[in-house]
């Protein structure tokens, strides 16, 4: 099989790093730490001109959830605006409701701005149950591509949910799966349908700067590691990578 490989990277330098290892492709993202939020516009200027493989900006103002108020529905909207102007070619969101079901009005009022857009769906698609129900959803709003791991964080358990959602509706959706590790490649390669895999790495890096003055801190938790950031681990995805090809 031909595995289309998308990186998770909240940097330009871990692009950079995923686009060394041989990815087809990366979701640009800000503080993995957080799940995932917006990049910033010079962030995706950066890599649209300096970057050779294509790439979608995840469209999350904040972090906790997905259940967005109007401000934070407005505030994405200007986002996605901004970026498809800058030449951003896909977005990645997902609007719920505060018991974890699709928010359909609020997909539906950032869809009008992405019309021909590589639009995905992110994973807070796993949080309602009703997977299938999901993805009728999906395709009548008219999402491309879904990120799911089946509504667990472990493929190896869910991959035939992911399998029969894939058979049913991969002739309207995209399926693109998460949770891939060096221990299950073998297990994804001999029982996963689906050829789009989701990849992060993420290596700790020091900025001894804050440290230097261990009195202060500059969130607003005193007891978490402020000198601590992530990047792409090059060696890891390239054999990772690899492995798939």
């Amino acid at each position: 099989m031909k595995y289309t490989l998308e990186i998770c990277s909240d940097s330009f330098e871990s692009t950079l790093i995923a686009q060394r290892a041989g990815a087809d492709r990366v979701e640009l993202i800000a503080s993995t730490v957080l799940g995932g939020i917006t990049p910033s516009y010079g962030l995706c200027k950066k890599v649209l001109n300096e970057l050779e493989i294509p790439f979608v900006a995840m469209i999350r103002p904040r972090q906790a959830g997905f259940s967005y108020s109007k401000y934070d529905l407005d505030v994405m909207k200007e986002d996605i605006i901004a970026l498809k102007e800058l030449g951003v070619q896909g977005f990645v969101f997902g609007c719920l409701n505060d018991d974890g079901s699709i928010n359909m009005k609020a997909n539906e009022y950032l869809l009008k701005y992405c019309e021909g857009m590589d639009n995905v769906f992110h994973r807070a698609f796993d949080i309602d149950p009703d997977l299938d129900g999901n993805c009728k959803k999906l395709i009548d709003m008219g999402f491309k591509r879904v990120l799911t791991k089946g509504g667990d964080n472990k493929i190896t358990d869910t991959y035939k949910i992911i399998n029969e959602l894939y058979e049913k509706y991969h002739d309207k959706l995209e399926f693109i799966t998460g949770g891939v590790r060096e221990n299950n490649i073998d297990f994804i390669k001999e029982n996963l349908l689906v050829d789009q895999l989701h990849i992060s790495s993420n290596k700790a890096c020091i900025d001894k700067s804050t440290l230097a003055n261990k009195k202060l801190f500059f969130g607003t938790n005193p007891n978490e590691e402020e000198g601590t950031y992530y990047l792409a681990d090059e060696e890891y995805l390239k054999r990772v990578i690899k492995a798939f090809r």
